[in-house]
């Protein structure tokens, strides 16, 4: 079994939001290491939900917003969803 097949599938609104942290970790050039040191979690834990594998909690989701400089995960959550 591969390790994808050990994941469930996530939601296509998991990975829309994986995608877009994905792009505001490129931007700022930012890894997965850390990420994880954001989140008090690892980069192999980063890496499942960076790529789709796993979703974010609201929790990893509000402290990256507030590492990417956005005041809330709503803020974050919305721009990732077009909504300006």
């Amino acid at each position: 079994m591969s390790r994808k097949q050990k994941f469930h599938g996530t939601s296509s609104a998991s990975k829309v939001v994986a995608d877009y942290i994905n792009q505001l970790a490129k931007a700022r050039c930012a890894k997965q290491t850390d990420l994880g040191r954001v989140l008090g979690r690892s980069q192999s834990y980063v890496q499942t939900r960076c790529s789709g594998l796993q979703s974010w909690s609201l929790d990893d989701i509000d402290a990256l917003a507030k590492y990417f400089d956005f005041p809330n995960a709503f803020a974050l959550l919305d721009k990732a969803r077009g909504i300006q």
